[in-house]
C-alpha cells in the first residue's frame, strides 16, 4: 500500500468544516473578544493601560499578544498539545478580528474600496 501525497480536496474538506468550527468557536467565546456592539472592547481597553492609546496600531499590537500565547503554547508542545485544535481555531479568530480591525480602520479613512 502506497501512501499518496494530501490533495487540494482535502484542504477544501477542512476548510469548509473548519469555517462551521470557527464560527461556533467565536459565538461562544465572543464575551471574551469583545463587549456588547464593541468588537475591538478587550483589545481597546488593554491598549489604553500597556500602549497609552488606542488607536488601531496599540490595539493590533494587543491582538497580536495575545496570538503569540497560542503560538507559544503549540511552538513548545506540537501537536501534541491536547488543546492543539482549539488554539489553532483561536489564531485564526484572531487573524479575522485583525482583518476587521484593518477593515474598520479604512472605513474610518474612507479608504474601503
Amino acid at each position: 500500500m502506497t501512501y499518496e501525497q494530501p490533495s487540494n480536496e482535502l484542504f477544501q474538506l477542512v476548510a469548509q468544516r473548519e469555517f462551521s468550527n470557527i464560527m461556533e468557536l467565536f459565538s461562544r467565546k465572543n464575551k471574551s473578544y469583545g463587549r456588547n456592539a464593541d468588537l475591538f472592547h478587550n483589545f481597546r481597553e488593554t491598549a489604553r493601560r500597556i500602549e497609552g492609546n488606542t488607536d488601531r496600531g496599540a490595539m493590533f499590537k494587543v491582538l497580536a499578544t495575545y496570538v503569540d500565547k497560542h503560538w507559544v503554547a503549540l511552538c513548545n508542545r506540537g501537536l501534541d498539545d491536547p488543546e492543539c485544535e482549539e488554539r489553532l481555531r483561536d489564531i485564526i479568530v484572531y487573524c479575522l478580528l485583525a482583518l476587521c480591525l484593518m477593515e474598520d480602520g479604512e472605513v474610518q479613512q474612507g479608504t474601503l474600496v
